[in-house]
């Protein structure tokens, strides 16, 4: 059996990861990483956008035509997934970071926090549409806004210890008070009927969105709760957090079904998609490595890891104690086996059994022959 040591640029860290609508390809952007759009049947990297940018949020159009993407410079970018190029940009007159982006029901109107705004655009004329000043909705002056979840025509942002439900021109529509640290992500449920929310208090809680009540506050991680997402039935909810873990709840019950755990995540796991079949998770964390699991087994598919300078390498045990991988074909020479362990180094290692070869009889263009979309 082969076990796998890893040499990533840990300090690369994974923000951001998002699926298609049609579950073939994963976006994913980072600190200094800029976009990275990869196909997940085969493990290619194939596009490399806004080299160089630490990107905080990406988003992906329904139709598949086009990536969006915020970040440290302060802009909202639109990119053309076929021929790579930005064809929109939309600066903040206040230099502020882009925090997150959901497109709304008409994949044409995007909207996006920064700051303590949120605002809106529209697509189709490449235009802002307007700006809502959360100041104006909070007692909190100066708090910046946190993730965002849209649903329908209406919009539930985090800002301080408080979760707000708007209509989308800005009007308050429900204000739900319970937790003791700031608000860091939240979802609505496909029928608008619950809010998720967590917290660096680190809890979760359920909320019924009309009434503003506590369905339940859920307890089990260690550290500040990082993303969360509702599981296409929405019978369950899944969260991430600094404590390395990923966590599986049951909506009716409040209970921890559960736990996925990293064996070594630097810095925890920041964010996760879940496939439009409800299938699979990805999570993106502190060990700049992209991972794609099977939600059932709570095993991990692939690893998708970027070297920076276009190199690239993926890889997934496919059977029991044999390793796949896929690679850019100068990061070959970066993959080893030696006295079992097959190796990934970003740099020529002191020691390494370069006679061996069996990692070219383990290349190979397709990882999982038996993805489903």
């Amino acid at each position: 059996m082969y076990t796998i040591s890893i040499s990533a640029p840990s300090y690369k860290g994974i923000y951001t990861v998002k699926f298609s609508s049609n579950g073939k390809y994963i976006v994913s952007g980072g600190n200094e990483t800029g976009i990275n759009l990869w196909d997940i049947k085969s493990g290619r990297l194939l596009k490399k956008l806004h080299k160089g940018i630490t990107i905080n949020s990406v988003s992906m159009s329904r139709d598949g035509k086009y990536i969006l993407s915020g970040g440290e410079d302060g802009s909202l970018h639109v990119w053309d997934i076929v021929s790579g190029e930005c064809i929109q940009s939309h600066s903040e007159e206040l230099y502020s970071n882009i925090d997150d982006i959901e497109i709304l029901f008409d994949d044409d109107t995007v909207v996006y926090s920064h700051g303590v705004n949120l605002s809106f655009i529209q697509l189709s004329k490449n235009k802002k549409i307007h700006t809502i000043d959360i100041r104006n909705i909070s007692d909190e002056r100066y708090q910046e806004c946190t993730y965002i979840s849209v649903y329908n025509k209406y919009i539930t942002f985090g800002h301080k210890e408080n979760v707000f439900l708007c209509s989308l021109d800005g009007t308050v529509l429900q204000k739900f008070v319970g937790h003791n640290g700031n608000v860091v992500s939240t979802k609505i449920a496909s029928d608008g009927l619950i809010i998720a929310s967590s917290s660096a208090d680190k809890s979760i809680i359920l909320w019924d969105a009309v009434n503003g009540d506590i369905i339940h506050q859920l307890y089990g991680h260690k550290e500040v709760i990082t993303s969360i997402v509702f599981s296409k039935d929405e019978k369950y909810l899944i969260s991430t957090s600094k404590d390395q873990t990923i966590r599986l709840w049951d909506c009716t019950t409040g209970e921890q079904k559960h736990i996925f755990k990293m064996e070594k995540e630097y810095k925890g796991i920041y964010d996760i998609d879940i496939s439009p079949n409800g299938k699979y998770l990805i999570s993106g964390g502190g060990d700049g490595i992209v991972k794609l699991w099977d939600i059932e087994s709570g095993e991990i598919l692939i690893h998708f890891i970027d070297k920076g300078y276009g190199e690239w390498i993926s890889y997934c045990e496919k059977e029991p104690g044999v390793e796949y991988y896929n690679c850019s074909e100068n990061s070959r020479k970066d993959v080893f086996f030696y006295n079992n362990i097959m190796s990934i180094f970003n740099d020529e290692p002191s020691l390494c059994d370069k006679d061996n070869k069996i990692y070219t009889e383990r290349y190979t263009n397709i990882l999982l022959d038996k993805f489903e979309y």
